[in-house]
């Protein structure tokens, strides 16, 4: 989401504040409080210079002198379902560390064994032997030409 915010300064022969506010009311401007007066957002489909122009036009001819900044602002709704999808693959993975980890045999078991038995990809067994490793829920031991990886 786009958000243009706009700072203004009154001129004593100017409009009056309370009809600056109604007209930039009317171009759906909302008043704030804090660092600027006004923030505007940008409707589905409108340009940013759209936008300014209707700022510009709507406070020509009233002593008012005004300076804007643009931001794009984090739309709550889609950083929500980012966390949630983020959250979602974590806990997927975390049952798959599971997977993995009950089905590691009492005298090890290699990542190709693992792949077999749980129809998971090596890359997805790999990943998986790498969190648990990291965390030190399972060691890795060379046997011959493999390397198996035991429950601690």
């Amino acid at each position: 989401m786009i958000k243009t915010y706009i700072k203004l300064q009154f001129d004593s022969n100017g409009a009056r504040p309370s009809e600056v506010i109604h007209i930039l009311k009317g171009i759906s401007c909302s008043p704030i409080i804090g660092d600027f007066d006004f923030e505007k957002s940008l409707k589905q489909g409108e340009s940013l210079f759209e936008a300014l122009d209707s700022i510009h036009l709507a406070l020509k001819g009233t002593g008012v002198q005004y300076s804007v900044t643009t931001r794009t602002i984090p739309d709550a709704e889609s950083e929500r379902k980012s966390k949630e999808k983020t959250a979602s693959k974590r806990n997927e993975g975390n049952k798959t560390d599971d997977r993995i980890l009950d089905s590691i045999e009492p005298g090890g078991s290699t990542a190709l064994s693992l792949s077999r038995k749980l129809s998971l990809s090596r890359d997805e067994i790999d990943m998986a032997l790498g969190h648990l490793l990291k965390e030190g829920t399972v060691t890795r031991k060379k046997k011959g030409r493999y390397h198996i990886y035991l429950k601690k």
